[in-house]
């Protein structure tokens, strides 16, 4: 378009800079011919640059069509979750940065109800030590510890995390990784993302039937308005122009609108497969892992 508008507006120069009294005429018409062939260039042009954009528009399109990867042979026939063999369990974690590795010491961790959502009468609260390590005893109920455990102090952004599906195991150890309030701004920040102090964030690992990480997998939530952002961890960074979790089966939403009782969803291939409630606070984040629902 740029060169059309350049080449319409030099004809018109070159046309008034060569007439004169003698060859008015002449140049009138001469001139009327190169405003004619510029204007003819300018469309084509201008045809050609729209339909550039819209292929382009279409490539982009079809770039980001969730392609679901993972084993979803479950679907329509998903087990039941497994139930508690005790009557509670020991929950032994090393607490860990998401973004640099790092050990997280001195940070509080509450076991929770699931129907006390702020954490006001908790079953257990411990402290992580210099290692980032914490243990921890929850009661199992009938179905397993189906609350959350909340995290604040030392240097933690302030976490809630929620097992789904429910936590069985007697005597589980392993690591849990959580945010700094540095890592999570920057975070934040990697994403083009500025965040609001008085809503919340959540980060969901989608996984399939084999409980590995779902690549393919798109989340939503009914807490996310106008003001919200989705991103997708796309080659070990958030990504807001993925439309899908990759292999790590990871993404979240910043700047969600506090609930006591959110709903979070996985879904593919049109179809939801994994769901689950949560409570979503100003200034604090919340995680979640969502495999498959146990079919109905």
């Amino acid at each position: 378009m740029k060169a059309a508008w350049i080449a319409t507006f030099s004809g018109v120069l070159l046309a008034a800079g060569c007439a004169d009294d003698d060859g008015a005429e002449g140049e009138s018409e001469a001139e009327a011919e190169a405003e004619a062939e510029a204007e003819a260039e300018a469309e084509a042009e201008a045809e050609a640059e729209a339909e550039s954009e819209s292929e382009s528009e279409s490539e982009s399109e079809g770039e980001c069509e969730p392609a679901p990867g993972g084993d979803w042979t479950c679907l329509g026939s998903v087990p039941a979750w497994p139930l508690p063999t005790t009557t509670t369990g020991t929950y032994s974690v090393t607490i860990t940065d998401f973004v640099t590795g790092n050990a997280m010491d001195g940070v509080a961790v509450k076991a929770c109800a699931a129907d006390d959502v702020d954490c006001s009468d908790p079953y257990d609260t411990q402290t992580t030590d210099g290692e980032g390590a914490v243990s921890m005893t929850l009661p199992f109920g009938d179905v397993g510890f189906d609350g959350y455990l909340e995290m604040t102090g030392g240097n933690a952004k302030s976490t809630l995390v929620f097992f789904n599906p429910p936590l069985v195991n007697p005597a589980f150890e392993g690591t849990l990784k959580g945010f700094t309030e540095d890592s999570f701004n920057l975070f934040a920040t990697v994403s083009g993302v500025t965040i609001d102090d008085t809503r919340g964030g959540l980060g969901v690992v989608a996984e399939d039937c084999t409980n590995m990480a779902a690549p393919g997998v798109v989340l939503a939530t009914d807490a996310a308005d106008e003001d919200s952002t989705l991103v997708y961890i796309e080659a070990d960074f958030p990504s807001a122009e993925a439309c899908a979790t990759d292999e790590s089966g990871a993404g979240g939403f910043f700047n969600l609108i506090p609930g006591d009782a959110v709903s979070v969803e996985t879904w593919v291939d049109d179809a939801m497969v994994g769901s689950a409630t949560v409570v979503i606070r100003a200034g604090t984040f919340t995680a979640v892992v969502l495999p498959p629902n146990p079919s109905k």
